[in-house]
C-alpha cells in the first residue's frame, strides 16, 4: 500500500458516494430526527421505566465516584494492567478533571482479524484506555438495566449480557413459543418472535452499518435515560462529549494526515458507550414495531414488511432473515437444538472452527517449562488443548467429541481468555440437529468429525461441509 493509501482511500470513498446512497442516508437521518412525532409517547414510557430501574440500583450505592472507578480499575479483566497504567498516568498528568480525558480519536485498522477473501479490514476509532476510564465504571450497571425485560402488554424486549446457556435456553423458548411479540438483542445482534395469522414468525435481524446509523437522537435518548444521579452527571456528559471529538487518519509513515471533525455525535468503536448505544437502537426498533402493529395480528409476509418499515421509521435499514426451522435461529453465535422436547443451546460449529490452530504472536511456553516444553510441537498442542478446554460449556455433540481429541495434560503459562459460553449442560445433541441447521446429511457431519479427530498439528482439512457451515454461520466462506 502506498504511503497515502488509507488517507487517500477514505477521501476517494467519500467523493465516490452515489447520489442514491446520499438520498437513502439523508432519508434515514431525517426519520431518526423526527421519530418522536411517531413514537415519542412510547420513548417517554421506556425512558421513565429505565430511569426508575436505574435509580433503584444507584440509590443503594453509597460509595463515591473515585471508589467505584478504582474498583473497576482493579477488577479481574484482560485489560487490568492497562487500566492501572492509565489511572496512574491520568493522576500524574493532571487529566483527572479534564472533561473527556482525551483530545482526539485515532483511527486505525483492527489488528489480528480473520477476514474472508476480498473483505476490507475494519477500523477502530480508538479512544484509548485513558478515555475509557472516564465512564467505563458505570456501564455495567447501565447494561444490567437493559437486561431487565421491558414489557408493553403482550410485547417485551430484553438485552442479554453474555452467552449463558441457561439464559439462552429461556431466550430461544420465548422466541419460538411465547405469545405476542418477543424481541431480544445484544448490541446490534438481535432476533424477533411474533405471532402471525399463519403461525409464529421467528427471524434473525441484522441492522445495516449499525454503528454508523446512530445519529444524535439515539445518543440523546440514552443520555436522558442514564443521567439520573448527580454523582455521575459529569462523567456521563464527558462520555457523550468524547463522541464529538475529531478523529485523525495518518499515512503509513505519519507524513500526512486528515483530521475529521464530526457534525454530530459519532459512535466510535472504542467508546464505552458502543454496546449501550446499539442497545438503544434496537430498543427504538422494538418500540417502532410495537407502535406500527397497533395490536394487530398480520400474516408472516406482511409482518416482515412491517418490521422493515418500522426500522426505517427510526432511521435503520434492517435485514429480516426468516427462520424456517428452529435450527436457523442464531443469537450470540448460538443456536437451539430440540432434544426430546428440551431446548439445548449450542455454540455454532463455525465458531469452533474459525481460527482454530491459529495464534496471535508467538506460542506461549508450556507451564512449568518441562522437558520439551519449549518445543514448537508441545507448545502448539498445549495451545490447541487450552482452546478446546475453554469451550467446555459450548455443547455436547459429535463435533465437540472430535475436538476433545486435542486435549492434553499440558497447559500454557498464560491464562487463555476465550470463554465463549458459560453455565452449560450435559445433554448430548443428536447429529440430526446439527445436520438440520447446516443443510447437510448426518453422514456428512459424522465424516467431518472423523476428519477433525484425525487431524494433526500443521495439518489443514477442507470439505464441502465446512464450506456450508461457514456460509451458514458467517454468511461467507473463509
Amino acid at each position: 500500500m502506498c504511503n497515502d493509501g488509507i488517507v487517500g482511500g477514505i477521501y476517494r470513498l467519500i467523493c465516490a458516494r452515489k447520489p442514491e446512497v446520499h438520498g437513502l442516508h439523508d432519508r434515514l437521518r431525517t426519520n431518526q430526527y423526527t421519530m418522536h412525532l411517531r413514537i415519542g409517547h412510547l420513548i417517554s414510557i421506556w425512558t421513565a421505566w429505565f430511569q426508575t430501574e436505574l435509580c433503584r440500583i444507584w440509590s443503594s450505592e453509597t460509595r463515591d465516584v473515585d471508589d467505584l472507578r478504582n474498583e473497576w480499575t482493579e477488577a479481574a479483566h484482560p485489560k487490568r494492567a492497562l487500566r492501572r497504567k492509565a489511572a496512574k498516568d491520568i493522576h500524574y498528568s493532571g487529566r483527572k478533571h479534564h472533561p473527556t480525558r482525551v483530545k482526539r480519536v485515532r483511527y486505525k485498522l483492527k489488528p489480528h482479524e480473520l477476514l474472508a477473501h476480498g473483505k476490507y479490514p475494519r477500523a477502530i476509532g480508538d479512544l484509548t484506555c485513558p478515555g475509557s476510564t472516564l465512564g467505563g465504571y458505570i456501564m455495567d450497571t447501565i447494561k444490567s438495566v437493559f437486561a431487565i425485560p421491558f414489557v408493553l402488554g403482550s410485547a417485551s424486549c430484553r438485552f442479554i449480557k453474555s452467552p449463558d446457556i441457561q439464559v439462552l435456553k429461556e431466550v430461544f423458548h420465548c422466541l419460538m413459543y411465547a405469545p405476542g411479540l418477543f424481541f431480544v438483542f445484544f448490541s446490534d445482534d438481535s432476533c424477533i418472535g411474533l405471532d402471525c395469522t399463519d403461525g409464529r414468525l421467528v427471524a434473525n435481524l441484522d441492522i445495516s452499518a449499525c454503528d454508523g446509523s446512530n445519529f444524535d437522537p439515539v445518543f440523546d435518548c440514552l443520555r436522558k435515560a442514564m443521567d439520573v444521579d448527580a454523582r455521575f452527571s459529569n462523567d456521563i456528559a464527558g462520555m457523550f462529549a468524547q463522541c464529538l471529538l475529531p478523529f485523525i487518519v495518518h499515512s503509513m509513515d505519519y507524513a500526512q494526515r486528515i483530521v475529521f471533525r464530526p457534525l454530530g455525535q459519532v459512535l466510535y468503536s472504542g467508546s464505552v458507550l458502543t454496546t449501550s448505544i446499539n442497545n438503544m437502537a434496537n430498543t427504538l426498533i422494538f418500540l417502532s414495531v410495537y407502535n406500527k402493529l397497533g395490536g394487530r395480528v398480520l400474516s408472516k409476509r406482511d409482518s416482515i414488511k412491517l418490521i422493515q418499515e418500522a426500522a426505517e421509521d427510526v432511521g435503520f435499514i434492517l435485514k429480516v432473515e426468516v427462520c424456517h426451522s428452529h435450527g436457523d435461529i442464531q443469537f450470540l453465535k448460538h443456536s437451539p437444538a430440540l432434544v426430546h422436547g428440551e431446548i439445548v443451546p449450542y455454540l455454532n460449529l463455525g465458531v469452533w472452527m474459525r481460527g482454530f490452530g491459529n495464534c496471535v504472536g508467538d506460542l506461549p511456553v508450556v507451564k512449568g517449562n518441562k522437558v520439551g516444553g519449549k518445543l514448537y510441537s508441545a507448545r502448539a498442542a498445549a495451545y490447541n488443548s487450552d482452546v478446546v478446554k475453554s469451550r467446555v460449556h459450548a455443547g455436547k455433540h459429535v463435533i465437540q467429541r472430535a475436538f476433545d481429541t486435542f486435549i492434553t495434560t499440558e497447559t500454557l503459562d498464560t491464562k487463555f481468555e476465550e470463554m465463549l459460553s458459560t453455565n452449560g449442560c450435559d445433554t448430548y445433541i443428536p447429529t440430526e440437529e446439527l445436520a438440520l441447521r447446516y443443510g447437510v446429511t448426518v453422514t456428512a457431519i459424522e465424516e467431518l468429525g472423523s476428519l477433525i479427530s484425525g487431524m494433526g498439528t500443521r495439518q489443514k482439512i477442507t470439505s464441502g461441509t465446512i464450506d456450508k457451515i461457514f456460509a451458514k454461520d458467517y454468511g461467507y466462506d473463509l
